[in-house]
């Protein structure tokens, strides 16, 4: 938002966090009024952290090495000291400030996606539970459980697609079902049917919301 656009202020508050301030100011601007009329399936992955139905790829990117190093210098402090108050004060600023640029990328990647698509269809997934999985720390540092979240709340029609559908294993040529491993990037059918694995799940993500189009938006087409 530039200062242009802004109509009216409406209060600024002055917030400390770990010893840093910060000016959160609240204003108004005019609507953005949605001229789209395009439909978009997302597919949620540890990889690529969301592909879109048309090949585009968004991730959540953070450079840990200052965080673990402020952590190492922390573990080394003695317990009780005062240069261990200073090296906690220090790793709390770095976790603030890993969480601010996930905070930035993450509205960055919501708002391209609502003021370009009418529709956004994804499907239900348990991104909780994949915290507790072998990518846990992926998972945790990509923001994906906020992106969903922000998805379904900020989409102009948020469209949700069940849990189970089989997005990677559906054929769109033939509807057989091919079980693939994590290992497996790419999707191959004996029909000849042949497309990239993380772009085949958001297609197939798309193609279950387009039966679920409200009346107004069934001018769509895969």
């Amino acid at each position: 938002i530039h200062f242009k656009d802004v109509k009216e202020f409406a209060n600024a508050t002055l917030i400390t966090k770990n010893g840093n301030y910060y000016l959160k100011v609240t204003c108004y601007v005019d609507k953005l009024h949605m001229t789209s009329t395009d439909i978009i399936g997302i597919d949620f992955g540890t990889k690529d952290h969301l592909t879109l139905s048309n090949g585009v790829v968004y991730n959540v990117r953070v450079d840990q090495k200052r965080l673990a190093l402020a952590n190492h210098r922390f573990s080394r402090k003695m317990l009780n000291s005062k240069n261990r108050m200073k090296a906690k004060l220090k790793l709390n600023k770095e976790y603030e400030r890993l969480t601010n640029q996930k905070k930035d990328q993450r509205n960055k990647i919501v708002s391209e996606i609502t003021n370009k698509y009418k529709c956004v269809c994804f499907q239900n997934e348990n991104i909780k539970g994949w915290h507790m999985g072998l990518f846990g720390r992926q998972v945790q540092m990509s923001a994906l459980g906020g992106i969903k979240e922000d998805l379904q709340r900020k989409s102009h029609t948020p469209i949700v697609i069940d849990r189970y559908f089989a997005t990677t294993k559906l054929c769109p040529a033939c509807g057989a079902k091919k079980k693939l491993t994590l290992a497996d990037r790419e999707y191959v059918c004996s029909c000849g049917y042949h497309a990239m694995r993380d772009v085949h799940a958001a297609n197939n993500i798309l193609f279950a919301g387009l039966t679920q189009v409200p009346t107004e938006c069934r001018d769509f087409k895969p």
